[in-house]
């Protein structure tokens, strides 16, 4: 995994934004002063997060399918995801290729965008119209 230690933030995320004005912070007069106005993280890609909570809690639940009240764990999500980056490689997929997604709202887009992620790939989202 990356060493991001030495990550600086480009912007003072604590009193600016460089997507909105201070004025167009509403919510920040609301906070309690003890809560920070923002939170300071290390900039990781999705599927390093995700993998770190995976070591972190690899028997709880990750995602919940309600309309199959199927759940999957960390552990589970990541073994399916790495299944599909493996063959993803054995198919010739390698960083910067594009691979496309048409899936409804399942579990298993979940799995294909990590997938895709480990293996360096672009995440292309098709638009999937259900009847």
């Amino acid at each position: 995994m990356k060493d991001y230690s030495d990550w600086e933030p480009i912007y003072d995320y604590e009193n600016e934004s460089p997507f909105l004005e201070n004025h167009e912070r509403p919510w920040l007069q609301f906070r309690e002063p003890n809560i920070p106005k923002s939170i300071k993280f290390d900039p990781i890609p999705v599927h390093e997060f995700i993998r770190l909570a995976a070591k972190e809690f690899p028997n709880n639940v990750c995602v919940y399918h309600t309309a199959t009240d199927k759940k999957y764990t960390y552990r589970e999500l990541i073994f399916i995801a790495d299944r599909l980056a493996n063959a993803l490689v054995q198919l010739g997929i390698k960083k910067g290729d594009q691979v496309g997604i048409m899936t409804g709202n399942c579990p298993e887009f979940l799995f294909c965008v990590l997938g895709i992620m480990e293996t360096g790939a672009i995440v292309v989202l098709l638009q999937c119209i259900m009847g």
